[in-house]
């Protein structure tokens, strides 16, 4: 009877254990997903701004030569 319900126990736990690992490779999933995410956003706000400076140069020596 002690037994049973320690052999029981255990399973549950193995179970519990199993589940919680899944969850974890899941949330580990979506956490490298969002930080690839967040990567490409950087990737192409360093470009638009760099874009913009360029944009901004451009100007600034266009007024420039017509002083």
């Amino acid at each position: 009877r002690q037994e049973q319900k320690r052999s029981d126990l255990d399973e549950q736990l193995r179970e519990y254990i199993m589940e919680w690992r899944q969850q974890r490779a899941k949330e580990e999933e979506e956490l490298k997903t969002l930080k690839e995410k967040q990567a490409k956003r950087k990737v192409s706000r360093a470009e638009e701004e760099k874009k913009l400076a360029q944009k901004k140069k451009e100007e600034e020596e266009r007024r420039q030569r017509e002083i």
